[in-house]
């Protein structure tokens, strides 16, 4: 501003110069009232005496432009700042009263008379009055209006210098959009300019000008008028120093440019107020966002924004930087992804998976550099929670394996005979399949005593387990296991598993325990530890008691083919000792039946002889008998 006026005072005193040197040697420029400036009388002057005159008309003038002038409203009439009214106004409400003082300044300077800057509406953004005249005549109407009520009085139409001011200057030059000059009713005249912003007029800006009358009949008609003493108008008017016509051209035109800069402020305001209006809407939404969101500077990691999600959960910023305040470290984070975003990436969002290392929840990150405000380009993230479909996905994952386990479990059942390698064999599957950390069984007799145990993922627990179960001794949740219906799920494993000597490598996961029951026999138990951080639900509750009747049905297969075995052999040996006595019994019987066939062999053959006697007796006696 400093720089313009003094551009602008130097193009003046130029133009005066020029003027001094004889090209508007006719012009008047002298300052007297009587004549209206210097003229030729008919009579040719000295030279010196011209040269002189004019000389002193230039120091006059440089004086005016070279003056200091004040850059604020310093005078403030006895009713008061008319701006205070103004509330709400546009132009008042973007520029401030100092911002304005120096944009009138631009003009007043070169006049020294009055000037007022309007809303469209007809309120005062500014009213400014340097000059005595304008002053006097000013105050002398306001007292016209017999109120201390400014608004009362502006509307009064008593206040001559304001209707001349709005109603004559500035709200026609509104409705037209032109320049306007009039007379003023205080004896001067006045030059309105439109304030267009945005495409429309919201305002006009006007100036006092030219001398203040000094004839006898104005001053008394002005005297009647505004009621003030006819001397006093004298004084005022003949103190007031003429300005000369090209003066009064150069402030017209800096009025224009004024308000063209003016209008140019209001628009660059309301660019600014609506980036300012848009930046709340949008912070707004982000703080209604129910998933944490923040906004950081690349270059110094400053927070710069956490909306209300984030603040719930990890608490105000406090100065921290982001990697401090998100993730707990001491240096920025190794996979930070500002690379994906700034630079040549900029505009693009970058989206990715990640968990938290405060909170450990799972979140899709969408990253995107954004403008702020204050022209940085900041880093925005919008972290939305999906800990609960990865949990889901995995839960999904963990029961596919364990429907996979059930099935290879249930294909080594239809192929394995041997009980021992069975357990065995299940457990190994129960953790190879990724569906359990670690797998027991241990089976027991009729009084519940460990006879034989398998484990597998539990390297570390192993001998301890070992003592344990040669005690006869059963770990504690498979004693709980004992007096529940179904599976036993294992959540408080204080409360539960004591000191056992598992308990200390799946402090963090469920573990589920059932027994091996089958129509009303228990085999043994069955226990698994869930992977750490999944919970366990029904549906897996219900598959593992699937599982654990399997192989109770397995056991008792087994059992009953072992009685089968048992009894075969029984049979084939009953067998093999009933052979072997039908054998000897046999051989027996045929010595006997030898021993009868000889028996009977002698007796045929003593009959037959027996017969062969009585018939050779029976044919001598028959014989004799014929004789």
């Amino acid at each position: 501003m400093n720089r313009r006026r003094k551009s602008r005072n130097q193009r003046a005193a130029k133009s005066v110069e020029e003027a001094g040197r004889g090209k508007d040697a006719g012009r008047n420029v002298s300052g007297t009232r009587s004549t209206g400036g210097l003229q030729m009388q008919g009579k040719k002057q000295s030279a010196e005496e011209s040269q002189d005159q004019r000389l002193h008309q230039l120091r006059d003038l440089e004086r005016i432009l070279t003056r200091k002038k004040t850059r604020k409203q310093d005078f403030i009439p006895e009713y008061g700042d008319l701006s205070l009214l103004n509330k709400d106004g546009l132009i008042s409400t973007l520029v401030d009263k100092e911002q304005l003082g120096e944009i009138v300044s631009e003009y007043l300077d070169l006049l020294e008379t009055s000037a007022a800057v309007y809303e469209r509406g007809g309120d005062y953004a500014l009213g400014i009055f340097s000059s005595g005249w304008c002053r006097m005549m000013d105050s002398a109407s306001r007292g016209l209006c017999r109120t201390k009520d400014n608004r009362k009085a502006l509307a009064s139409g008593k206040w001559l210098c304001h209707e001349s001011c709005w109603k004559e200057a500035s709200l026609p030059c509104i409705q037209s959009g032109r320049p306007v000059e009039v007379e003023c009713n205080g004896g001067i005249k006045l030059y309105a300019v439109r304030v267009r912003a945005g495409g429309e007029i919201v305002g006009a800006m006007n100036f006092g000008f030219g001398e203040p009358p000094e004839n006898e009949k104005k001053l008394r008609e002005l005297s009647e008028k505004y009621r003030l003493p006819v001397k006093d108008l004298r004084k005022q008017a003949t103190a007031y120093q003429s300005r000369p016509p090209f003066i009064i051209d150069y402030a017209k035109s800096r009025i224009q440019k004024s308000a063209d800069y003016l209008g140019h402020i209001i628009e660059r305001r309301q660019a600014e107020m609506s980036a300012l209006r848009r930046h709340d809407e949008f912070l707004s939404i982000l703080n209604g966002i129910d998933e944490p969101v923040y906004v950081s500077d690349p270059e110094t990691w400053e927070v710069v924004y956490v909306n209300r999600m984030l603040k719930e959960l990890f608490g105000p910023v406090d100065g921290r930087k982001c990697y401090e305040y998100l993730q707990q470290r001491k240096k920025p984070c190794p996979f930070c992804t500002n690379g994906k975003i700034f630079g040549e990436h900029a505009g693009r969002s970058y989206v990715w998976e990640f968990r938290n290392e405060t909170n450990r929840r799972f979140y899709k990150c969408i990253d995107r550099a954004i403008p702020w405000p204050d022209g940085r380009m900041l880093r925005l993230e919008i972290a939305v929670d999906i800990t609960e479909r990865k949990l889901a996905e995995k839960r999904i994952e963990h029961l596919n394996l364990v429907l996979r386990t059930i099935r290879d479990i249930n294909q080594l059942i239809v192929r394995e005979r041997d009980r021992e390698t069975l357990i065995r064999e299940i457990c190994r599957l129960l953790v190879a399949n990724r569906g359990y950390l670690s797998a027991l069984i241990v089976l027991t007799d009729n009084r519940n005593r460990p006879v034989f145990w398998a484990s597998y993922g539990m390297a570390s627990a192993f001998n301890e387990l070992n003592t344990l179960l040669e005690k006869e001794k059963l770990p504690p949740c498979l004693e709980r296991v004992r007096s529940e219906e179904g599976a036993l799920l294992v959540h408080d494993r204080n409360a539960i598993c004591g000191n056992c000597p598992i308990v200390h490598g799946y402090s963090e996961s469920q573990s589920l325990c059932a027994p091996l029951n089958h129509k009303g026999k228990t085999f043994g138990y069955l226990a698994a530890a869930a992977e750490t951080g999944l919970t366990v639900d029904e549906e897996e509750v219900s598959l593992f008691c699937e599982m654990a009747e399997d192989i109770a049905f397995a056991l008792h297969v087994m059992e009953i083919e072992k009685a089968r075995q048992k009894a075969e052999a029984e049979l084939r040996k009953s067998k093999e000792n009933l052979e072997i006595q039908v054998d000897r019994k046999t051989r027996e019987l045929q010595v006997r039946v030898a021993e009868l066939e000889r028996f009977h062999d002698a007796t045929v053959e003593r009959e037959f002889r027996i017969k062969e006697l009585r018939d050779e007796i029976e044919r001598l006696r028959e014989k004799k008998k014929n004789e």
